[in-house]
């Protein structure tokens, strides 16, 4: 007997072990991520499939040299692509979940750490707002520097998404701006920084709290607020939730708890129809003044839950422009090698069971934005600024 053949039978004799060996690898593996014997059977073709196919194409395709780590990305990322109807689905590499994680802790990309917009008619971008914790802050950047040239280019002319990328392009950048009629030179080197998510300030007596969105630090940050509020005898708060594309709904839920009577504060629907309350606030820790949000239709998800909560809890006022209807909620599972999946689970709803979702909250008083507020929205000032100026004449006739 040849040795192939004495292989073949060698093979053929163990097969019945193999087989029983990968049953029980599935087995183990699917219940341990909470699957079931029905499922395990049922994927057992699939798997053939897939292991098929990359026999086949590693034996015979010319130049083929993904590894096992890439293979498993692409098969992860077409998987969760099949999700049509989830937008909000997606897989996490390596890196984008490191990524992915760093932005719940706040903690920013490499950058100087500046926003930047272009004012209707002039000819320069503006700086408008420095991070506390950034490079830029550290250098001296102030707000309202107006950006001339980066790394010896002209900014005349050029749009913001020009000034980010010459930001980008080295490690550290040349930078001149202007100030009132200084020309004044910075060299700023990119890093990581926690960003601000929360600032506020007193007008008059109602302390007003912008929140930009829901991550980690943002919590903190809201504390501080709260301090700031009660150490200057606020009569009132307006919580500004504009272009607020939302974040972690237990940071939401966190935040209301501060300022919040007792209550449900957020509830989902399940994938099998049952309602679930998976936050509630309680009385004690309870803001005792009244409430303004103003929102627009940038403002979603958890901004929506913030939003909505403080009409149905705090009553409070919302004011501004419908939001923009993000009721619905992702969950994010941690795979063992590192990566991450994403899809949606769950459905908002409110007291009553209902949805808001592609729907929006619409707001008590409407104050829709002309168009040259729209455009100029980081210039306005708060004379300027209508929506502000309609929660403040609200909550000034309630004192």
């Amino acid at each position: 007997m040849t040795n192939s053949k004495k292989y073949i039978l060698n093979i053929l004799r163990k097969f019945p072990l193999i087989l029983i060996t990968a049953v029980l690898t599935l087995l183990i593996a699917f219940l341990t991520v909470g699957g079931d014997i029905t499922r395990i059977f049922e994927q057992i073709p699939l798997i053939k499939k897939v292991t098929t196919i990359d026999s086949k194409i590693n034996k015979n395709a010319v130049n083929f040299s993904l590894d096992n780590e890439q293979v498993g990305d692409k098969l992860a990322e077409s998987y969760i692509d099949m999700l049509e109807n989830d937008d909000y689905a997606k897989y996490f590499g390596k890196a984008d979940f490191i990524q992915k994680e760093n932005e719940r802790e706040g903690v920013s990309q490499k950058s100087i750490g500046v926003l930047i917009a272009v004012k209707d008619g002039e000819k320069y971008p503006t700086i408008c707002f420095v991070h506390s914790k950034s490079p830029a802050k550290k250098a001296g950047i102030k707000k309202g520097d107006i950006l001339i040239k980066i790394n010896g280019q002209t900014l005349k002319n050029q749009s913001t998404e020009k000034a980010a990328e010459l930001i980008k392009e080295r490690n550290t950048a040349k930078i001149i701006v202007k100030r009132k009629s200084q020309m004044l030179y910075f060299s700023v080197k990119s890093d990581v920084f926690i960003y601000d998510s929360v600032t506020y300030k007193m007008v008059g007596s109602v302390c007003i709290i912008k929140i930009t969105e829901f991550e980690e630090p943002t919590l903190t940050q809201f504390d501080e607020a709260l301090k700031f509020l009660k150490k200057n005898n606020a009569k009132s708060v307006i919580f500004d939730l504009r272009n607020n594309p939302g974040g972690y709904v237990d940071v939401c839920a966190k935040m209301l708890d501060k300022v919040l009577p007792k209550g449900d504060t957020v509830r989902m629907k399940l994938k099998n129809g049952d309602i679930k309350t998976l936050y509630s606030s309680d009385d004690e820790n309870k803001l005792d003044l009244p409430f303004a949000v103003i929102v627009n239709g940038k403002s979603a998800s958890a901004a929506e839950i913030f939003t909505m909560n403080i009409k149905e809890l705090g009553k409070g006022i919302i004011i501004g422009e419908k939001t923009y209807g993000k009721g619905i909620a992702q969950t994010t599972y941690d795979l063992d090698d590192g990566t991450a999946i994403k899809f949606t689970t769950e459905t908002v709803v409110d007291k009553n069971g209902k949805t808001y979702h592609k729907k929006g909250i619409k707001p008590d008083f409407k104050v829709k934005f002309s168009y040259y507020q729209n455009k100029n929205y980081m210039f306005l000032s708060d004379n300027e600024d209508s929506q502000l100026q309609k929660a403040l004449e609200i909550l000034n006739k309630q004192l």
